[in-house]
């Protein structure tokens, strides 16, 4: 859904990309197709999204080229990449960033995202723990020639969580962050899983239950 400055456009559902014929053999990629209802092309300020396990980003995007393009010629027109494998996650089998929320500016695209027809955002999760994958809640904002440029410069901007609770008193600092433990706890698990096992490690979930953490879940016999 669209808010008061964002553009208006429709996100198909995401399109696994299969290998050869056999459904059961996952590629680790998806593509998200992005289209605009209105016929004016799309001058791109910004993306914003929240990330759903998703490793890598990558937009490609289709502009307009002459207003008296025949069809065939609309056929063949190429996809130009705008964002190419940004990482989302910093280590793809822990679940750290994985529910992040990002903002891509118009700034870090590799070309100027003006007169956009059509619009593609791939997404790729090489790690097989993660039985799904994707990102929601896609916000596209059109530029804005009144804005400076951001002192973040080329930055990703990480908007703290929904659950994310900021409190300002002193004994604040005198604990540890939980999601520094949480995500190092579950390197050590998985790293223990592999070399137990010698397998890649299950599907991983949130160790914290309840804003404390399970033992049978931290503990490894």
């Amino acid at each position: 859904m669209a808010g008061k400055d964002a553009i208006v456009c429709r996100f198909k559902n995401p399109l696994i990309v299969k290998i050869d014929t056999h459904d059961n053999l996952k590629s680790g990629c998806s593509v998200i197709e992005v289209n605009f209802p209105h016929s004016k092309p799309l001058q791109l300020g910004k993306i914003q999204f929240s990330n759903n396990y998703s490793a890598y980003l990558t937009i490609k995007a289709q502009f307009k080229e002459t207003s008296d393009e025949s069809a065939a010629i609309k056929n063949t027109r190429k996809w130009i990449t705008l964002i190419k494998n940004k990482q989302l996650m910093p280590n793809v089998h822990c679940d750290v960033s994985g529910r992040d929320h990002f903002t891509i500016t118009r700034e870090e695209m590799l070309e100027k995202p003006d007169n956009i027809l059509y619009m593609r955002l791939i997404l790729r999760q090489p790690s097989p723990i993660w039985l799904q994958f994707s990102i929601e809640n896609i916000k596209l904002s059109p530029k804005n020639d009144s804005e400076g440029t951001s002192k973040e410069g080329n930055r990703d901007v990480h908007l703290p969580s929904r659950n994310t609770t900021v409190t300002k008193n002193a004994s604040s600092s005198v604990y540890p962050d939980p999601t520094k433990i949480a995500s190092s706890l579950q390197n050590l698990w998985a790293l223990m899983y592999s070399k137990r096992t010698g397998a890649p490690p299950p599907f991983l979930k949130k160790l914290e239950v309840d804003g404390s953490y399970e033992v049978s879940t931290l503990s490894y016999t």
